[in-house]
């Protein structure tokens, strides 16, 4: 689930004009503009949302009605399992990813709800270690044209047939990545080289959690 927030203003412009026709000349303006608002599915939304191709476990994520779906259960019938161990930690990786198609460097973190959220985590990894993207505090910046691959990490001792979590909302707010923490210091510098043709956004998790180089927080 994505928070959606759409701000529409008209800006003011004002260049002398009051100096030829005086303070208070008018009384009523009304002018009509063109303005078109589009609701794309999460695939091509401007904040993109997906499975991630090439990954094996991106069977754990599917596209439902545009929506993103991440299922871990038996209900899922793209994988045989019925869900994840009891008693261990379960590590899944490269499950989805969360792109920026948008204009401006966006700063992303996950909010989770249900009654055993603080068993699972979704986190980014980098070449030694990884960063979870739970909570505002840890939100990582995403610049425009590239992605972050979202892992997801269950450490959990309830019984079988227990529910974990029943929904997560994924939140981006356009800022200033100065203001943004460095989840980790030991991503590429450079993002990995594709001799395949390109499909979409680059994909790849982004340098200093996706600060683009000389812009460190």
């Amino acid at each position: 689930m994505k928070r959606r927030k759409f701000v529409l203003g008209t800006g003011g412009v004002a260049t002398g004009v009051s100096a030829l026709i005086g303070s208070g000349a008018f009384s009523f303006v009304r002018a009509e503009r063109d303005i078109t608002i589009e609701v794309a599915d999460d695939e091509n939304a401007f904040l993109q949302l997906k499975p991630y191709d090439e990954s094996p476990n991106s069977d754990y994520a599917a596209l439902r009605d545009g929506k993103l779906a991440v299922d871990l259960t038996a209900g899922n019938d793209q994988v045989p399992g019925d869900g994840v161990n009891s008693n261990a930690r379960t590590e899944i990786r490269e499950v989805f990813l969360i792109g920026n198609q948008g204009t401006q460097d966006v700063g992303v973190w996950m909010g989770l709800d249900g009654e055993h959220q603080d068993d699972v985590d979704f986190v980014i990894f980098g070449e030694e270690e990884s960063a979870t993207i739970v909570g505002e505090e840890n939100r990582v910046a995403v610049c425009v044209g590239s992605a972050v691959l979202v892992s997801i990490i269950v450490e959990t001792e309830e019984p079988a047939d227990t529910r974990l979590l029943d929904s997560v909302t994924i939140h981006a707010r356009a800022a200033d990545p100065d203001n943004i923490e460095d989840p980790l210091d030991d991503l590429p510098d450079e993002p990995p080289v594709d001799d395949d043709e390109p499909r979409g956004p680059p994909v790849w998790t982004p340098p200093r959690g996706g600060v683009p180089p000389g812009r460190r927080p």
